[in-house]
């Protein structure tokens, strides 16, 4: 069996990782902000927003359905197969919608390098679940620091040479494929023939490991996750669907500024991810065997965390925000701190929610996620028609805030409902 590494260690690995690759994603945004211009990051985070439902649907969230497959009901063959294919059919669909649309060339080329880059991101992130199965975080967070770092490489050298975002989102679709090829792949064949004690010629134990010889498994297992890529789709949908009424109705510009500040929560985010993910494993084992007890006291202290870091962020807000602003970005960002502070309280309910999300995965509560995520899609949606045009982008502020929120106290009462004694 593979060795597998203790929950603090593989959360402080974990941590490290998601710290840097959450930096990484954030020094992206600062690198067009100061190389380029609002109208930039705008473009940039626009074919983000439209790559990322199609994107997030095709993932099915195979990575939580692997790494909470505490019976083994699924061949690593079956995960691996399902998300090539519903990768591929993904990224048909969004370059029929491409073709007629009315972006402008440069967009449609964005979205084009974005979708690749996200094959590339989906393919490591199928392998990663995994090895978050075998508890071995150590491995995703050295992948995620070297993709961190290979990323900024290729956007700044091709920004600073080029000051066009197109070749710099080029050098990040690239910078995720040599990782891909060079790291994760090999990594996760070496984890596999330990795991499973093959001793089979090298292509046997590749074509066992990424191919599915049961086609009834695939089925199977793309009716259980199906939930999941729904539920994948709505939260995308949630998170981005502010920026598609800001882009309508306030321009590119404006766009760039709300991103800009949005991308400050997703430090937080991978810090919460970085316990979420190390923990998951650990709490469907818990919930496998009915102990209930340590499955409540180990999400107790994970919505405890959440909650702290969700509180210093509000904190850093209120008493240095608009300097925070002003030197990461430019000064005209920092006239949005009233904003950030509102985002800052989000960002907090987000993080407790993202922490209850982990509890539903563990306890495999998956065909009643899409329902809840659509009841808060809805909001956000009916919050964003109604305040947008009226207070710009505290309204985007205050619609996602509901729609977490909704999300939040959903979980909790389905978590504490399944694991009552």
């Amino acid at each position: 069996m593979a060795s597998q590494v203790s929950l603090k260690r593989n959360f402080s690995w974990t941590l490290f990782g998601n710290l840097f690759y959450g930096a990484s994603q954030w020094l992206m945004l600062i690198i067009i902000a100061k190389l380029g211009t609002p109208e930039m990051v705008g473009r940039f985070s626009l074919a983000f927003a439209i790559t990322a439902p199609i994107s997030m649907f095709a993932n099915l969230n195979l990575r939580a359905v692997c790494a909470t497959d505490a019976k083994n009901k699924h061949a690593f063959g079956d995960y691996f197969t399902l998300r090539v294919i519903m990768q591929i059919a993904g990224l048909c669909v969004l370059m029929l919608f491409m073709a007629v649309s009315n972006y402008t060339l440069q967009v449609i080329i964005l979205v084009v390098l974005v979708a690749m880059a996200k094959l590339f991101e989906s393919l490591s992130d199928v392998l990663f679940g995994f090895l978050q199965k075998n508890e071995r975080m150590d491995i995703i967070s050295v992948s995620l620091t070297v993709k961190s770092i290979l990323s900024l490489i290729g956007l700044g050298l091709a920004m600073y040479a080029t000051n066009n975002i197109i070749w710099g989102t080029a050098g990040i679709a690239i910078a995720w494929l040599l990782v891909l090829l060079v790291y994760d792949i090999p990594q996760a064949y070496k984890m596999y023939r330990s795991s499973t004690n093959l001793i089979s010629e090298t292509q046997t134990v590749l074509k066992h490991m990424f191919v599915a010889v049961d086609k009834t498994a695939i089925q199977t297992l793309a009716l259980l996750s199906l939930p999941l890529g729904i539920t994948f789709l709505f939260t995308s949908l949630m998170n981005n669907v502010p920026r598609y009424f800001i882009e309508e109705a306030l321009g590119e510009r404006i766009l760039g500024i709300y991103s800009a500040m949005v991308y400050i929560i997703f430090v937080g985010i991978r810090v919460i991810t970085a316990l979420g993910e190390s923990a998951t494993p650990r709490l469907a084992k818990y919930y496998a065997l009915h102990e209930y007890a340590e499955f409540k006291n180990l999400l107790r202290k994970m919505i405890l965390f959440g909650t702290a870091i969700g509180i210093i962020g509000i904190i850093l807000a209120i008493t240095c925000g608009k300097t925070v602003l002003s030197l990461l970005y430019r000064p005209e960002y920092a006239e949005q701190s009233d904003v950030f502070i509102w985002l800052m309280t989000t960002a907090a309910i987000m993080y407790v929610s993202i922490f209850f999300e982990y509890g539903m995965n563990a306890v495999r509560k998956f065909k009643i996620q899409p329902y809840i995520i659509f009841v808060s899609l809805t909001a956000v949606t009916l919050i964003c028609w109604l305040t947008i045009p009226c207070i710009d982008m505290l309204g985007a502020v205050v619609a996602v805030a509901v729609g977490y929120l909704i999300q939040l106290v959903s979980y909790w009462r389905i978590i504490n409902f399944a694991v009552s004694e």
